[in-house]
C-alpha cells in the first residue's frame, strides 16, 4: 500500500510539472518518468486488487504513449479484474 501511495504522489507531482518549453530534453525525460510512474502505479494497484485505480493509471500511461506494452498489459489485467473480459482481450 505504501508503494501505491508513493506512486500516486509521484503521478500528481509529474502531471503538474513541466520544464521551460525550450528545455526539450528535460521535458522528454519528465514525460518518460511520468509514464514509468503511471505503469508502476498501475502495477501496485493490481497487486492490491484495486482494479479501477489500475485501469485509470494504465489509461493515463497510454495517453502519454499509445503503444506502451506494459500499460496495455496492465490495462488488460485491470479490465479482467473488473470482469470485463472482452475488453481485456481487445486491449491485448
Amino acid at each position: 500500500e505504501g508503494a501505491l501511495t508513493r506512486y500516486c504522489q509521484g503521478d500528481e507531482m509529474l502531471k503538474n510539472f513541466k520544464a521551460e518549453p525550450h528545455l526539450e530534453k528535460e521535458n522528454k525525460e519528465l514525460t518518460q518518468m511520468h509514464s514509468a510512474c503511471l505503469n508502476n502505479k498501475a502495477n501496485a494497484a493490481l497487486q492490491m486488487d484495486k482494479w479501477q485505480t489500475a485501469l485509470k493509471a494504465a489509461e493515463d500511461a497510454l495517453r502519454i504513449k499509445q503503444d506502451d506494452q506494459k500499460a496495455l498489459f496492465r490495462k488488460a489485467q485491470a479490465l479482467e479484474g473488473l470482469g470485463r473480459t472482452d475488453e481485456a482481450l481487445q486491449a491485448l
